[in-house]
């Protein structure tokens, strides 16, 4: 079955055929700067990670530190090389993903202390009546 879905960047991309044929039909991007995504990618990693550490019932101080360990790491493997202009910026993104993680567990620590993780990045479908 073909997927009949169109996203916002697709439609945006229809006002210049040429743009949307490279980036749809031969799915060519342009190198752009990924700290953003980098940044958005361990923070996320670190949440989960620290759900499913609370899912398995370690103490949520616990869990809070070894999810922010976890996103630290799994932010150090995007690290450019050291002799690089990126390594700065990428030395003060390091200390941003620490920030935020360390912020969110934080604020969330009284407000989720009852509440009981059955799952983490469960998958689901919503399907819609067309026309």
């Amino acid at each position: 079955m073909l997927d009949d879905r169109v996203t916002n960047s697709q439609i945006q991309t229809l006002t210049c055929p040429r743009r949307h044929y490279l980036m749809y039909e031969l799915g060519l991007r342009r190198d752009g700067d990924r700290r953003a995504l980098n940044i958005g990618t361990a923070i996320h990693e670190g949440i989960h990670h620290r759900n499913l550490l609370r899912m398995e019932d370690v103490a949520n101080a616990e869990a809070d530190c070894r999810g922010i360990e976890y996103g630290v790491e799994k932010f150090m493997e995007f690290a450019p090389a050291a002799d690089t202009p990126a390594y700065a910026d990428y030395r003060r993104d390091l200390q941003v993903v620490w920030a935020l993680l360390t912020g969110y567990f934080w604020r969330y620590s009284e407000w989720d202390a009852g509440i009981e993780i059955v799952d983490s990045e469960r998958q689901f479908a919503v399907h819609s009546k067309k026309g």
